[in-house]
């Protein structure tokens, strides 16, 4: 999991509410009090795999938006939190 330590308070918020928005903050590894369930496809192992790869997808786009410094952590965790998703599949 990227350490998002580094970031400040702001950002560590910005990149949990954009794993919160694609459903990955439950494969994140990261702490938010409440938001949406985690991504979960049961019996059907193809369809969640595109739904987590989705999901990073627009998280890592979402990314892009936090500056030189936060958009490689942010991406970083969203990647981490995908291929979670993907291997809970």
């Amino acid at each position: 999991m990227a350490d998002i330590s580094a970031l400040s308070a702001e950002d560590q918020n910005k990149v949990k509410v954009i794993l919160q928005g694609t459903g990955l903050l439950e494969h994140s590894g990261l702490d938010l009090p409440e938001g949406p369930e985690a991504l979960s496809f049961p019996g059907s192992s193809i369809l969640c795999e595109i739904a987590c790869s989705t999901a990073q997808a627009a998280a890592t786009a979402a990314c892009a938006t936090l500056g030189p410094i936060g958009a490689p952590l942010c991406i970083a965790a969203a990647t981490a939190a995908g291929d979670a998703c993907r291997k809970a599949c």
